[in-house]
């Protein structure tokens, strides 16, 4: 005994100096203190260790599951995409925080002279998504196509009148037609409408998908190119080709059903 209870004595001395640190430091909230004190306490070339890695892992593990607040730039895991502020533009940024009971997501505008606060759940965010996917889904020709009948640029103009003459001259010159229908040619995709092509991929995408059960990742990324969020939590889709589309309002039908049935009232019986 006389060999074995210094050791004994020490060992015990150093659990009961550990464990009213953890509980000491705990009880104040400062963890990453405490996480530090006992990285000091596994030992290095010139001091011992006087705990183990398994209890290292134990107090790491305690600290990490008291951790409340996650990271501000952290997002839904499956929204691939921007949110702005509708009103202003300006990026949102996402906050968790695990000691609310509702709504746990709380989104704030980064523009200093708005900086708008709004709590919105990534569950109801990604619903509402869902609900405007399967409006565009159910009717594809909300998706406008594109400006189309848009005045040509001068210089088509001018390359068309000339291709035009050289192919109604006499003298056909194959090789300096060539030249100029190429040129034209050039000059027309150079002028494209690109809100025209995002319509039409964005329509022919909707047209071939069936209604949604739940939110589609896919789907989103094709079509959509960010997220607006106003101060109320309501929230628009802006498409790849720049259109906003906001979620369907619930009771428009009941009013217009309101409305057909009020009107039937008052019209006279034949």
């Amino acid at each position: 005994w006389e060999s074995i209870l210094p050791h004994y004595l020490r060992s015990c001395t150093c659990f009961l100096l550990c464990a009213f640190l953890f509980f000491a430091l705990s009880f104040h909230g400062f963890y990453s203190r405490f996480a530090r004190v006992v990285t000091r306490y596994l030992g290095n070339d010139t001091y011992p260790a006087i705990i183990d890695a398994d209890m290292h892992r134990q107090a790491r593990a305690v600290k990490d599951s008291n951790n409340n607040q996650k990271s501000k730039s952290e997002q839904p895991d499956r929204l691939p995409c921007t949110v702005e502020c509708a009103l202003c533009g300006a990026k949102m940024s996402r906050r968790h925080d695990s000691r609310r009971k509702a709504s746990q997501e709380v989104w704030t505008c980064q523009n200093p002279e708005c900086h708008i606060i709004v709590n919105l759940g990534d569950d109801a965010l990604l619903t509402d998504i869902t609900a405007i996917l399967n409006r565009l889904i159910a009717n594809p020709s909300l998706i406008e196509p594109g400006s189309g009948s848009a005045a040509s640029p001068m210089e088509v103009r001018r390359l068309q009148n000339e291709a035009d003459r050289e192919l109604d001259s006499f003298e056909f010159d194959k090789d300096k037609a060539q030249k100029v229908l190429f040129a034209l040619a050039k000059e027309k995709y150079r002028h494209i409408d690109n809100r025209q092509v995002k319509s039409y991929m964005a329509r022919a995408a909707f047209e071939k998908s069936k209604l949604l059960s739940s939110f589609m990742p896919e789907l989103f990324k094709r079509t959509v190119l960010k997220v607006r969020l106003d101060a109320g939590g309501n929230i628009a889709l802006v498409l790849k080709n720049n259109q906003i589309i906001e979620k369907e309002d619930d009771h428009a039908d009941d009013d217009n059903n309101a409305t057909a049935g009020n009107a039937a009232a008052d019209s006279p019986i034949a």
